[in-house]
């Protein structure tokens, strides 16, 4: 699919291609083809895990305001990890 169509469906065009391009290279295909080590998507994953982070326990803080602070930790963290793995996620993450 070129990144044109990807824009498309998903109605949304990027302002930095590169950047696109950049979140989409896994580790293993720029391993491949020798390039830089910062040339995939694993410095962008954990920014974006640490902003599920962030946004998960904002809404733990709000929402569920006598939850012990060991219990905010854990989940946040848990759900940041599991969010790509669970679409489910994607159903109140817009709430944030």
């Amino acid at each position: 699919m070129k990144l044109e169509e990807l824009e498309n469906k998903l109605g949304y065009h990027f302002h930095d291609r590169r950047l696109l391009e950049h979140a989409l290279c896994h580790s293993s295909y720029a391993n491949e083809r020798h390039w830089d080590r910062l040339q995939n998507n694993e410095r962008l994953e954990f920014l974006g895990d640490a902003v599920l982070e962030l946004a998960t326990s904002e809404f733990l803080y709000q929402n569920y305001p006598t939850m012990p602070d060991a219990l905010y930790l854990h989940t946040a963290t848990q759900a940041a990890a599991d969010a790509p793995h669970r679409p489910a996620y994607a159903a109140w993450l817009p709430a944030l």
